[in-house]
């Protein structure tokens, strides 16, 4: 199908003037980044939005692919005309390459011949906003669209939605808009507020726009808060937050955005778009039950990660895809928690997780997925659902392996490195290990070999002896085999404690070290730094596989499926339930039907997964975030005083860490508030 565009009505913000490009600037579109000038005119109420504008970029060098633009299904009536140079001035018509994925590719055809990697302004306009999507949202009490999932103006393919460049947002009296770069300063003239931001560095050309009030950092760190309602804890969430942030900024290098903000949305606005959290150029949209609750190192380390990993350096191509943005930010998470909290939180978080995070982004958690059947090396997984969360259950564990391996000082400055390099701006999987192994003077190929490029864990079984004062023993690894230096924790009588280190490869490694006295255990990779199985590890993961299974099958959007496989496995639960299965399948049926907005029959899951023998205690939590939301829904008060009371004293049996209590409070608090 081929669609002739005709020219676009002229605007104030549209003249076909040339604006002056700063270094950065002219930089950007050297390197294939556009930069465009957009006014958005938003209509909350509606909801509906106007986007219009202009986009400056190259047209492609001889033997590049044609120039293709991208724009949403959910924006429509997509209208656009080359505006310089004069010569080639005029319609252009895009001829549809592609519909699927949610967006429209098309291929761009001039009416006139235009010389290869010419630079060109292209003007276009168009509108949407009347429908939902992955962070994509308008409405009256919270507004949102970030390009790295809804292409809301025209992206070219290459760029993947990265630019630099202005945007003014008109909006109704009393709304505040936050947006990448630089504020202007407020214009209140004309029909409503205007707000104008300066992207002079390459990002997600994104926005979030409600009636906030702002809370800002009085310390050092430039960070905000933009939230619906304030909180008691809010001052200390900027303050955190601003730590965070430092921290970060130590290990991966310079803040490339200025200031930082957390953005609030509402806990069903949030849940409808796909997201507890997201991170944007220069700030992160929170669902507002995490502000609710306890700051979470783990979830905020993650979250601002992703300003270096998914908005300042990018995946080109498809091969790594979510180890450069998910498993790095997952990465950071585990930095942040392991230099504030110690070396035995990090190993917790290592192995089981960390307190009101995922239950399977961890170690244990990537094992589940392996027993399920779901495991695939990180080098080449299948996208969607399962390499996100294979990205946070492994890949962060992998590449905090490799920093250990290449050293963890040389390996934050060979981030650094990579960061502060505008080439790395959109920067191939391979790339990145190739500069990781130059850089650190190493041939890597066996670590990528093992732990890239194929699926699995190593298995590793230890036994020893101890004759007079020398301990000796053998470590046994079961095919493949893994080349892995490990620390062999050695406690005696009187809990003397002392570590050893082994290197194992290949089927047995033998050992032989002088001891001081009686030796009761000798423990392998203690502190979990390399990803293995372990016979409990092994049992836990069995049982959890066909949870993990349905769950994946769920967030993939299959709920009939989710819903035959969690059936059938609650049917076959093992007794003794020792893991917690059937509290978690009934959770998934709960949820399931939370989805499907049959609130009698979710309350009927999540009460059987309360009333389970065995049961988690952080996602037990997250139940009674659930059960509230039912409760809320279901009007019922009797319910919501039992949530509210079974969340405190489940958090006190946890050891006052799930950090979710509040949370729950504060969904129960206005049904149960008298009038």
């Amino acid at each position: 199908m081929r669609i002739l565009l005709r020219l676009l009505g002229v605007s104030v913000a549209l003249m076909s003037f040339s604006p002056r490009l700063s270094p950065a600037q002219e930089s950007a579109v050297a390197l294939g980044v556009p930069r465009y000038d957009l006014t958005v005119r938003i209509d909350p109420n509606a909801p509906r939005m106007d986007v219009s504008g202009t986009m400056r970029l190259r047209w492609p060098s001889a033997g590049e692919a044609d120039l293709q633009l991208v724009l949403s299904h959910h924006m429509h009536d997509l209208t656009a005309a080359i505006v310089e140079p004069q010569t080639v001035a005029g319609p252009v018509e895009l001829v549809v390459h592609d519909t699927a994925g949610g967006s429209t590719t098309w291929t761009v055809r001039s009416h006139s011949p235009i010389p290869a990697g010419q630079e060109l302004l292209i003007r276009f306009a168009c509108s949407g906003g009347e429908h939902d999507g992955v962070l994509f949202h308008l409405g009256p009490t919270s507004s949102f669209a970030g390009a790295q999932s809804v292409a809301w103006y025209p992206t070219t393919k290459d760029a993947d939605g990265r630019a630099t460049g202005s945007m003014s947002f008109w909006v109704p009296n009393g709304y505040t808009v936050v947006a990448p770069g630089t504020s202007r300063p407020l214009d209140r003239q004309g029909e409503g507020p205007q707000f104008t931001f300066d992207l002079s560095r390459p990002g997600f050309l994104s926005f979030a726009m409600a009636k906030y009030e702002i809370v800002r950092n009085s310390g050092p760190d430039p960070v905000s808060a933009y939230v619906l309602n304030k909180r008691p804890n809010i001052q200390d969430y900027v303050k955190r937050s601003g730590e965070v942030l430092s921290l970060l900024t130590k290990e991966f290098g310079p803040y490339p955005y200025g200031s930082f903000s957390i953005v609030e949305v509402p806990h069903d606005i949030a849940e409808r778009a796909g997201f507890e959290g997201a991170s944007f150029t220069g700030y992160i949209l929170v669902d507002a039950t995490d502000l609710d609750a306890d700051f979470n190192l783990a979830f905020y380390g993650h979250e601002i990660g992703h300003q270096w990993w998914g908005n300042l350096v990018t995946l080109g191509g498809e091969r790594g895809r979510d180890m450069l943005d998910e498993a790095m930010a997952q990465f950071g998470g585990l930095h942040v928690v392991e230099t504030i909290e110690g070396a035995a939180a990090g190993a917790s978080f290592r192995r089981d997780g960390y307190p009101g995070a995922n239950w399977h982004q961890n170690g244990a958690g990537y094992l589940m997925f392996a027993a399920a059947g779901l495991d695939h090396p990180l080098d080449d997984m299948p996208g969607g659902v399962l390499a996100h969360e294979l990205a946070d259950a492994k890949g962060f564990l992998v590449l905090n392996l490799l920093s250990h391996t290449v050293g963890a000082d040389r390996f934050r400055a060979i981030l650094h490195t990579i960061t502060q390099d505008p080439r790395n701006q959109q920067m191939t999987w391979q790339a990145f290990l190739d500069d990781i192994a130059r850089r650190a003077g190493r041939n890597l190929d066996w670590f990528y070999d093992e732990w890239l490029k194929r699926a699995g864990a190593p298995s590793w079984n230890i036994r020893w002896t101890q004759v007079g004062m020398t301990l000796s023993g053998t470590i046994t690894q079961q095919a493949p085999f893994y080349r892995s230096s490990v620390d062999v924790a050695v406690t005696g009588t009187g809990c003397r404690h002392t570590v050893h280190t082994v290197v194992i490869d290949g089927p047995e490694t033998h050992f032989s070290w002088r001891v001081h006295d009686t030796v009761t255990s000798v423990q392998l990779d203690p502190e979990y730094l390399v990803p293995h199985w372990t016979p409990a590890l092994r049992a836990e993961a069995t049982s959890l596989a066909p949870a993990l299974h349905a769950e994946i099958t769920f967030w993939s959007g299959k709920l009939d499926d989710a819903k035959a496989e969690s059936r059938h496995a609650l049917a076959n639960v093992a007794t003794p339930d020792s893991y917690g299965a059937r509290f978690m399948l009934e959770w998934i049926l709960g949820q399931i039907a939370m989805r499907e907005r049959q609130w009698t029959e979710a309350r009927t899951h999540l009460e059987a997964a309360l009333e389970s023998p065995s049961r988690r205690p952080y996602s037990q939590m997250w139940v009674y975030i659930d059960l509230a939301m039912v409760g809320k829904e279901l009007h019922d008060t009797a319910l919501l005083r039992d949530v509210v009371n079974g969340a405190a004293s489940t958090d006190a049996l946890s050891g006052g860490r799930s950090g979710k209590v509040a949370a729950v409070r504060a969904l129960a608090k206005d049904a149960l508030t008298p009038e």
